[in-house]
């Protein structure tokens, strides 16, 4: 089996920038049509661009989680200037739990979680596209023979 490599979604980010899009369009308005700005130096339309900071983070963040499937194996990395490594054999998965928000479920998303047997703690990975069919094939992997 070719290793499949899953990411967390970028939809919940673009809806980010939408926001922050419009906030700063109507900051725009706001400062060019109120007479209460005239005179004020421009540089302030700039200030609701600091939003971009928010959707900038979480587009990092979601580029720098995967979960990559093997025939064998799961692995989880995270991180970029410190890393997170967490590689788990698939026969030993015993619990696939996809946990999905009404937000989430709109746009077809949901949290992994992964509980293996004689390892402490869930392995989860939060925002991922179609993670129903990911947590099907995490399993049918597991069930295989080796």
């Amino acid at each position: 089996m070719e290793p499949r490599v899953v990411r967390p979604s970028v939809k919940i980010v673009w809806v980010w920038y939408a926001l922050v899009a419009i906030v700063f369009a109507a900051g725009v308005l706001i400062f060019n049509e109120y007479p209460w700005f005239e005179g004020k130096p421009a540089w302030l339309m700039g200030i609701p661009a600091l939003l971009l900071i928010v959707p900038i983070r979480k587009h990092i963040l979601t580029r720098l989680t995967t979960l990559t499937l093997a025939a064998d194996h799961l692995t989880l990395d995270m991180g970029l200037f410190s890393k997170y490594t967490r590689t788990i054999d698939v026969v030993k998965v015993q619990d696939v739990t996809v946990r999905q928000t009404l937000g989430q479920r709109m746009l077809g998303m949901g949290d992994l979680s992964l509980e293996t047997a004689g390892e402490s703690g869930m392995m989860t990975v939060e925002g991922i596209d179609s993670p129903r069919a990911v947590a099907k094939t995490i399993l049918e992997a597991s069930k295989k023979p080796r």
